[in-house]
């Protein structure tokens, strides 16, 4: 009798949603597959959903320094893998850490790669995450337009995109009576007799509680009552807690802590509401349509996936409170209507978030396609080729040229190792090129495959990829003196850093908010507009306070590993006395804008040598940089 495959999962801790969602697919999985999670191990770590399961558990130490660089965990995590030896390996995107696991399971050589992308790809954050994806040998989507986005954004992959792997919830109906909802109303210290509206989503810049509290401001002025039930924590909670009385809606609104188990809450609920600006794969909607409940939501991917305008529930335009009002009035009004289209709803999900509907075709198919690739060529060649392990070496390299600009291992040597590889692992490969000492590298080698990139609209479907690398050529534009491109710059990363995505990312990575305002606040100084300069200055503090939510004993040691990198010496001066720690080299010298104008006697300028470099070869759709851009250049 032949053993089971081993089954490798990636989790960022135990206690998530994420985490929950896989606990509830390791009974289906245990069944084929001797199944392990490997996971961060942070304070206070504990088996959390995992307890008593008897799944081996693997946490990893990540080391805090160097902040923000997905590659750290390939370095913990692969000999981990070599050892451990699964046969397949699985993580969920959009994750770094995620990105960086599945990386360095293709480097160990594990036969069988997954990655299940199970939110908005616009939240894919590093270069290691495109990278993942290309060493995946399946990729899984939750949703109908997240395999739509995959195949448009990344046609070059389109062959690994399977099946939808969707998010389960307890679809189990619960049918009350009167009585009992006056129970639940009482216990949760509401009317029991007005029609409740609910929404249960964390209190962040995802979710638009701004333009669901406005609509429940215009439903109250047109003469309906009803109670509005908040469930959920956030940063944004006091806020909008604010903005209730603001609006005088304290006596229709309440709002609680998000107790982890929502039946109770939707049995007693008529309506369900969620208001976001997008969205990727809600529980609390799938378990409400579970429900037979009314939906009100805006019609954003996510929730249009499951939701049918008048069929399935309601939807209203983004970002507009008279939209999403006249869809609460309509299910307030109408009775029939509101049991309707519940009940439509809950026959859609009836089978999507079972997982006795779509965990066994899932494995079967895993199965049938870990058989076909071990029997193909291609699973032959990439066993004896591993890729995984060439790029990992070349990452390494790299590094090693940050450290020594004088080693044999130069730009000439990247430029021939890249040639092999597809447009994202290249972009990936030349953002961290761009780290490269000054004094060893003429800054054209840089600018030009950075503006081809751009230029060609690769990243469209990654913003937040695009304004990394709109944030390294900023600092090449500052040292090249190109006041044009500068300007250009302001606007594309002012209209970014406006959007709620970013926003949302900001709050969820302080590095990737620190560096935006940085280029900016650097830019503006460079151009000349200094009140622009002091307010970036000033929004770059939020993301240097300790609010005390993250337990990180190096959290000012990172944020000046950080500000050092971008050039800012001062900056990065101060956190590091706020931990009484003095002062520490933490990176050498790396291209960096030129830093305000009351900071430039305090830090040592470096010559340049103008040796001759190869340019680094990008195979993007080529455009011509502006005229004017051309002749900067060519006079450096």
């Amino acid at each position: 009798m032949s053993s089971k495959p081993r089954l490798q999962v990636f989790l960022q801790n135990l206690h998530d949603e994420k985490a929950e969602e896989v606990a509830r697919r390791m009974p289906f999985l245990k069944k084929d597959f001797k199944v392990g999670v490997t996971y961060i191990n942070r304070k206070h770590e504990t088996e959390g959903v995992f307890a008593d399961s008897g799944i081996p558990l693997m946490g990893v130490d990540v080391e805090p320094l160097p902040p923000d660089d997905p590659f750290k965990f390939v370095r913990a995590v692969l000999p981990l893998l070599k050892e451990d030896a699964p046969d397949i390996a699985m993580a969920a995107l959009p994750d770094p850490e995620a990105g960086a696991f599945l990386i360095a399971a293709r480097a160990a050589n594990v036969p069988f790669i997954v990655a299940e992308v199970d939110d908005q790809p616009s939240l894919i954050s590093s270069f290691e995450e495109l990278t993942s994806l290309y060493f995946c040998d399946l990729i899984l989507p939750a949703t109908r337009n997240l395999q739509r986005i995959l195949t448009q954004a990344l046609p070059d992959i389109s062959k690994k995109i399977g099946n939808l792997l969707p998010h389960s919830a307890d679809t189990t109906y619960i049918q009350l009576t009167k009585e009992d909802r006056r129970r639940l109303r009482e216990q949760l210290r509401v009317d029991t007799e007005l029609k409740m509206i609910t929404m249960i989503a964390p209190f962040d810049r995802r979710r638009d509680y701004d333009t669901l509290i406005e609509a429940c401001a215009l439903v109250k002025q047109r003469g309906h009552d009803f109670i509005l039930l908040l469930v959920g924590d956030g940063p944004e909670r006091r806020r909008i807690a604010e903005k209730v009385c603001a609006l005088r809606l304290e006596d229709q609104v309440t709002i609680i802590d998000d107790p982890g188990d929502h039946i109770d809450i939707l049995c007693a609920t008529d309506i369900f509401a969620l208001c976001t600006h997008f969205e990727g794969n809600s529980i609390p909607l799938i378990e409400a349509m579970a429900q037979g409940l009314a939906i009100a939501g805006t019609d954003v991917p996510g929730i249009n996936d499951l939701i049918r305008d008048e069929r399935s529930g309601r939807l209203a335009e983004p970002k507009k409170a008279e939209s999403f009002a006249q869809a609460l009035i309509d299910l307030l009004a109408q009775e029939k209507t509101r049991k309707k289209l519940g009940s439509v709803a809950r026959k859609c999900i009836e089978n999507r978030g079972n997982l006795n509907q779509f965990m066994p075709p899932f494995i079967n198919a895993l199965k049938k396609r870990i058989k076909e690739f071990s029997a193909s060529e291609e699973g032959k060649k990439k066993a004896r080729r591993n890729p995984g392990f060439q790029y990992v070496n070349l990452q390494e390299k790299i590094r090693q040229l940050w450290q020594n600009p004088d080693s044999d291992f130069g730009l000439a040597q990247a430029a021939d190792l890249m040639d092999g590889y597809p447009i994202n692992v290249q972009v990936d490969v030349l953002e961290k090129l761009c780290y490269t000492p000054l004094e060893t590298t003429p800054l054209a080698s840089f600018v030009r495959p950075l503006e081809k990139v751009l230029s060609g609209h690769y990243l469209i479907q990654f913003p937040l990829l695009e304004m990394r690398l709109y944030e390294k050529l900023a600092a090449f534009y500052i040292d090249l003196g190109y006041v044009e491109g500068a300007e250009k710059l302001i606007e594309s990363l002012e209209k970014d850093v406006g959007r709620e995505l970013f926003r949302y990312h900001f709050a969820c990575n302080r590095f990737s908010g620190l560096r935006a305002h940085v280029r900016l606040s650097q830019l503006h100084s460079f151009v000349g507009h200094q009140d622009r300069r002091d307010f970036y200055r000033l929004e770059l503090r939020e993301f240097l306070r300790d609010n005390g939510l993250e337990e990180n004993d190096h959290f000012h040691q990172q944020n000046a590993a950080c500000l050092e990198r971008l050039g800012e010496v001062k900056l990065a001066l101060r956190e590091m006395q706020k931990d009484a720690l003095g002062t520490m080299q933490i990176y050498p010298g790396v291209p960096v804008a030129r830093p305000a104008v009351e900071e430039i006697s305090s830090i040592p300028v470096t010559k340049r040598k103008t040796t001759k470099s190869k340019s680094i070869p990008v195979k993007a759709a080529d455009s011509a940089s502006p005229r004017k851009a051309g002749e900067q250049l060519e006079t450096v």
